[in-house]
């Protein structure tokens, strides 16, 4: 238990200094003002580094396009061919060409899968290289525009 000379010391209501609030206005002091302007400094520059990152993807999307299609469309030229000279070979297989045989069913198998695989691997990567804008991403560009 304690003394009462432990305790705190009595305080009188005239050592208590009072606070009197500032009254309500519709003008923002300083200190508001400055940390508004401040917050609207920090959102325009997320926004500028937001679209620099944008338009960085956008530049490499470019040089993609430029370094990739021609190579895309010389390997599917490339491989289009050579299945056009298996195809000549076989036909001429009864003739000159007589080392040279496949069996109907590796033929159609060879024709069938090089088809799916050209055709396939060529909308892959062009989907990739060139993908479409949706109305969404259209919009959000207009409504910032506007």
């Amino acid at each position: 238990m304690q003394s009462p000379s432990d305790r705190a010391p009595d305080l009188n209501i005239e050592d208590v200094s009072v606070f009197s609030p500032r009254a309500i206005t519709n003008t923002p002091d300083a200190d508001t003002s400055l940390n508004a302007q401040t917050l609207e400094r920090e959102q325009e520059r997320v926004e500028i580094a937001k679209l620099r990152a944008e338009l960085d993807g956008l530049k490499q999307d470019i040089l993609q396009r430029r370094t990739f299609a021609p190579k895309l469309y010389v390997l599917t030229c490339v491989w289009l061919v050579l299945v056009l000279g298996i195809v000549v070979l076989q036909g001429f297989s009864e003739g000159r060409f007589h080392f040279f045989r496949l069996s109907d069913g590796v033929l159609i198998a060879l024709l069938g899968t090089t088809t799916i695989n050209v055709v396939g691997l060529f909308y892959v990567v062009a989907k990739y290289l060139f993908p479409e804008k949706s109305a969404t991403s259209f919009r959000a560009s207009d409504a910032k525009s506007g």
